[in-house]
């Protein structure tokens, strides 16, 4: 992403602290012994091992990791805005909801940061929102579909053009179709 804006600069400092992350984690896995284990297993059990470091290593993100840092305040800060706020609840409530994995993210919050009853009140409202979104964008994309039947081709679109992005983006998380919060 920075790479390809052109941003050499910030992509190099990012780099340059993920290389010593890296690096220091490298000295962790240190060197394969040469001597056989029992039968010539123990070798294959350390190359096992460091083989499996250097994909964790290099399974993750640097972008991803800081914006799943960011996302975790984020959701702890909703769900204690609607622990404390009624004006929050109320705002919510009016609202269109999340898409599927931040309402599960949201979920996993409340389960730590709220009461009893006050987890079966969260998870009844973030679902319903979701399930009504859901239900709605779903009826649309069935419209959507319908319209290629050539017996409804003179009946109008009205918000089915868009149905099939905002299904996918509500079911997977916006990855989708124009930018949600784009100007």
């Amino acid at each position: 992403m920075l790479f390809a804006a052109q941003n050499r600069l910030g992509h190099a400092l990012l780099m340059d602290s993920h290389a010593i992350e890296v690096l220091s984690q490298l000295e962790s896995i240190g060197g394969i012994s040469g001597g056989k284990g029992f039968l010539g297993r123990g070798k294959n059990v350390e190359l096992e091992a460091a083989a499996q470091k250097l994909e964790k290593l290099s399974a993750g993100c640097v972008l991803c990791e800081e914006i799943d840092g960011h996302m975790e305040r984020y959701a702890y800060t909703f769900v204690q805005l609607w622990k404390s706020d009624e004006g929050f609840r109320k705002k919510l409530s009016e609202s269109k909801g999340c898409c599927m994995p931040h309402t599960a993210q949201l979920l996993r919050f409340a389960k730590r940061d709220l009461c009893g009853e006050k987890q079966g009140e969260f998870a009844t409202q973030m679902l319903s929102l979701l399930r009504a979104t859901l239900t709605q964008s779903h009826d649309e994309l069935k419209y959507f579909t319908q319209k290629f039947d050539y017996r409804n081709q003179d009946k109008p679109w009205g918000n089915s053009k868009t149905a099939l992005e905002r299904v996918v983006n509500r079911l997977r998380g916006w990855c989708v179709g124009k930018e949600p919060l784009e100007k």
